[in-house]
This record gives C-alpha cells, structure tokens and sequence, in this order.
C-alpha cells in the first residue's frame, strides 16, 4: 500500500426543506468554483454572511483570498458531509495539511469540520489491524500464501540462527535431524560413543499482515447527535 490516496469519513446529512437553490460563480485564489447557494450557507457563517447581501441573479463572481487547494476540500464538505482524510500507506496522516485546513475551517466559519480536525478524529478514521505468523522457510510461507485486497500490505522477515543437528554417524543425508530415523547399523556405527551433532545456520520467516481500513463516522444532524 504505497500509494497516496485519500478517503473521507462520512456525515448522513438529513436533508431541510430548503428554499431552491442557486448557483454561485467562486473565484478562490487562482481557481474558479462553481456551486449553490444552499451548499455554501448551510453550515458556513462566512459564506451565510457574504451571500446575505449577494442578489438573486446576479452574475458578479465572489472573490475569496483562501488557499484553492484547501478549498477544494471545504466545498467537498459542504457538499456531501465528507470529512476529508489525508492517509499515505508508508507515512500515516499528513499532519500539517489537517492544520492547515483546521484554519481554513476556521476562517470559514464551519464549526462542524472545526471540531473534527482540532479534537484530530481523523486518527479515529483509519483502523489498522496487524497479524503475525511465523514460518519454518520460505517454502512454507510459498505454501501459506494467499490473494490480498489493495487495504492490505504484506511483509517478509527473515530471520537467520544456529542450530544444533543430529547427524548421523554412517553419514545418510536423509537421517540428518533426526535420530529416529537411524536404525541398528547406524547404532553399531556410533561404537559406544554419543551421537554427534553439527552446528548449521537457519532461517526462520516472519509474515506481517497489515490491513488498513475506513471506519465511517455517521451522524444525524437533525438531532444533533
């Protein structure tokens, strides 16, 4: 899971009865927005106090002096309820970004999305579960192996020791490890001395199973719970 990517936990908005709605031409920064009136003032009070001496049909673009980067995010807010997510798989949560739209939020006056990044329950928004196996050898995770969803990442460790190995005292490869194996030849070889062992060097394999998920975040604004 290397890749960027962004996911947004959501808000089931319940919807008001509305005056219907009208279009806003936006100029933010160096880009242009377009959207409705009622999309704008619902939760914001800038927006709320900007538009209230805004004309019906009037075909002015409002300027706003915001980042249009981070804007693009507050009007996917506005829109839909999305709390936007900034996740990478190798970095986790970009931290400066949520500052930087907190103030956004802020100046916006989105008291809702405000709260959501100061108290940061954007870390509440993605889960991560780990498992970890291990195996034998390599053939054994080749065995154990399976399909994996883009949530999940899968990590190989190997791990090298010495240990200690039965060998047989005729020399038969296929009794070396394991002295049951020997039978009354093998005992006779040994001539009244112990059985030898020899040191050789292992590997063991640890498999970690990382799986990311989205836990959504789901409230009823008209009860305001």
């Amino acid at each position: 899971m290397a890749n960027e990517f962004e996911i947004s936990a959501m808000i089931v908005r319940v919807p008001a009865n509305h005056p219907r709605s009208r279009t806003i031409k936006l100029q933010v920064g160096e880009r242009f927005f377009t959207t409705e009136r009622e999309t704008l003032v619902f939760e914001s009070s800038y927006f709320d106090a900007v538009l209230a001496e805004h004309r019906d049909g009037e075909e002015e673009t409002i300027f706003v002096d915001a980042d249009p980067h981070l804007f693009e995010h507050i009007l996917g807010y506005l829109r839909h309820g999305h709390f936007p997510i900034f996740y990478h798989g190798a970095t986790g949560h970009d931290i400066g970004r949520y500052q930087a739209l907190l103030a956004e939020a802020q100046f916006f006056g989105i008291k809702k999305l405000e709260d959501w990044l100061h108290k940061e329950k954007y870390f509440e928004a993605v889960k991560t579960t780990m498992r970890c196996e291990v195996f034998p050898d390599s053939s054994a995770v080749r065995e154990a192996d399976g399909e994996w969803d883009s949530r999940t990442t899968v990590q190989i460790f190997p791990s090298w020791f010495l240990r200690q190995v039965y060998r047989c005292p005729r020399g038969i490869a296929v009794h070396a490890g394991d002295a049951t194996l020997c039978g009354k030849k093998c005992l006779r070889a040994l001539n009244f001395t112990f059985p030898q062992c020899e040191t050789q060097a292992s590997v063991s394999m640890l498999r970690v199973v990382t799986r990311t998920y989205l836990v959504p975040y789901v409230e009823d604004v008209s009860t305001g719970a």
